[in-house]
């Protein structure tokens, strides 16, 4: 990856006065399905990287072409319940199953790497150590993650892989990735334990932090570990 001076990331439909405001960007992260082709080459010819986001570890029922490959292995079940994220309406995935990695890696070639996107924003990953209980099961799921992330290099070994936050899943995962984004980067935190044991972990990938506060304490703390920091107080979907 080149320098990441500035980045954005959108959700939303790319019109042209969006595609306005994302010029001038290193790095923008994009809902694949609300840009097309021209666009993506438009963008990185003004010298962006673009990079598509996936979902990971949830499945949003808003997904139908997703949930109509899904097989019932596929959902994951905690205590013979499925896990279900109301905020989201999404459910928890269960990674392991190598249905559910095809449906990814299909996804992955019919709305990323179609449209020449630059790489995969691997998003909800942080679920393997939120949801999911500490034991065999976690253990499992870790590394059916890290299989995944081998057969996305195969399919497409070029591609750039930018992981959203799942700091427990780095001891695997990194040597496959080129980046990690730390949503939530509360730079006044910056001292404790538990944040600066999970900064050693990122040594060797590009790391993008993002804070909804616009504390000048979360961007110069970020800058000094050298990282690349954006302040969004607003949704993804807006701009």
């Amino acid at each position: 990856m080149k320098p990441i001076r500035s980045y954005q990331i959108y959700y939303g439909p790319v019109t042209p006065l969006v595609q306005e405001r994302l010029s001038g960007h290193d790095l923008l992260i994009l809902e694949p399905r609300h840009v097309d082709s021209q666009t993506v080459l438009q963008l990185k010819s003004a010298g962006a990287l673009v990079i598509g986001y996936l979902s990971v570890l949830e499945t949003p029922t808003w997904n139908e072409q997703r949930f109509a490959r899904l097989q019932p292995a596929d959902t994951l079940t905690l205590q013979g319940q499925k896990v279900h994220f109301p905020e989201w309406d999404s459910y928890l995935m269960d990674i392991r199953q190598l249905s559910y990695q095809a449906t990814l890696l299909q996804e992955v070639l019919d709305l990323i790497l179609v449209k020449q996107m630059d790489g995969v924003f691997l998003d909800t990953v942080g679920d393997l150590e939120e949801y999911v209980p500490a034991g065999r099961l976690r253990d499992e799921m870790m590394t059916a993650y890290r299989e995944f992330l081998q057969r996305l290099r195969t399919l497409a070994p070029d591609v750039l892989l930018i992981q959203n936050r799942g700091f427990d899943t780095l001891p695997l995962a990194a040597p496959h990735l080129q980046g990690l984004l730390w949503e939530d980067w509360r730079g006044d935190l910056l001292p404790h334990p538990w944040v600066q044991e999970r900064v050693q972990r990122l040594r060797g990938l590009h790391v993008l932090t993002v804070s909804p506060h616009d504390d000048p304490i979360h961007a110069a703390t970020s800058k000094r570990q050298g990282f690349t920091h954006l302040t969004r107080s607003t949704d993804y979907l807006l701009l």
